[in-house]
């Protein structure tokens, strides 16, 4: 089927831990394209080779409302002062600028931009579900409110301290996230200890799906192009809520927005149920990625989506081969 389309015979993928053994690799030929993070797109995007793709896919924070490792833990993470403070004291916007640098944008919730646009006036549903109000938004940064909710919290549940593992992959991009958020919690709210659990993915993807974590760095890369990728994920007992959050307003909108096939009433709904989850802080968002490559400039004919496959190899093909 489509033969004529179709000119590479085969794609190979190196899987490295370390952006910079990629990075060695394409500079020695070995590699057509590597991914870039950190300084290294700094110093390399006035390279011929360099190019960036903006994505739909995001990272964001689970805490196991369900199972965590200890009592404590759980009465925490069933407190949404607490789940606010943790929040509220992520300045995404300086992790992306000056920790992270490699293109990415600081979240406006769980669904990315590029979702959808509103049926009656075209605006992004990311912006148009975007609250501003620091207590009922999820990405904001007030560390000082962060630091009120923290103790107002921490008083509801009778405890001084919390001693969380945060689990992660272990790669670059991970660390970086892991090292900032560590920071970030322990210098901000007071007794909070975070211990980082580094494994490799799969294992990693082992404990999300067992519950074996208190909080764990995750992500979606979007199926379609739609809200309901992101927000199907965190109704109640739906397979890939892994925190086992649940919240009844939440999940009537968003049967709503599954059931109805009035584009308006749906696009409210599914407004409504980000809203919702952003001031219940049932999932933490970080950022949405933008993944920097070099690129071998004969490589041709690659389509970039914000969701679905990507690349998908149909229609590349290598110029002069």
């Amino acid at each position: 089927w489509n033969t004529k389309n179709i000119h590479l015979d085969k794609v190979t993928y190196q899987v490295v831990k370390e952006s910079s053994t990629g990075l060695n690799m394409f500079e020695s030929g070995q590699l057509d394209q590597t991914t870039l993070i950190g300084n290294q797109v700094q110093n390399e995007k006035n390279n011929k080779s360099y190019t960036k793709n903006p994505s739909g896919s995001n990272y964001f924070v689970q805490i196991n409302q369900k199972s965590p490792s200890s009592d404590v833990l759980k009465k925490a993470f069933n407190n949404v002062d607490i789940r606010k403070a943790l929040s509220l004291s992520i300045d995404r916007k300086s992790f992306v600028k000056n920790t992270l640098n490699d293109g990415s944008t600081a979240a406006l919730g769980l669904v990315t931009t590029g979702m959808a646009q509103n049926p009656s006036g075209g605006e992004d549903f990311a912006k148009a579900a975007y609250v501003k109000n620091d207590e009922n938004s999820g990405v904001n940064y007030n560390n000082a409110l962060a630091k009120k909710l923290w103790a107002k919290g921490m008083k509801e549940i009778g405890a001084t301290s919390l001693n969380v593992t945060l689990t992660a992959d272990d790669d670059d991009t991970h660390d970086t996230i892991v090292q900032y958020l560590q920071n970030a919690w322990t210098k901000n709210l007071k007794g909070m200890k975070v211990t980082v659990r580094k494994v490799p993915k799969t294992t990693r993807v082992k404990y999300l799906q067992t519950g074996n974590f208190d909080a764990i760095i995750s992500g979606w890369s979007p199926d379609y192009s739609d809200p309901s990728t992101f927000l199907d994920m965190f109704t109640t007992g739906n397979s890939y809520n892994f925190g086992d959050y649940s919240n009844s307003k939440f999940d009537s909108s968003m049967k709503t927005a599954d059931t109805t096939a009035d584009a308006k009433t749906r696009w409210n709904a599914m407004v409504s149920a980000e809203k919702t989850l952003m001031a219940d802080q049932g999932v933490i968002p970080l950022y949405q990625l933008s993944t920097s490559y070099l690129r071998n400039t004969k490589l041709k004919g690659i389509v970039s989506n914000p969701a679905g496959g990507t690349p998908g190899w149909r229609g590349v093909y290598l110029a002069n081969k």
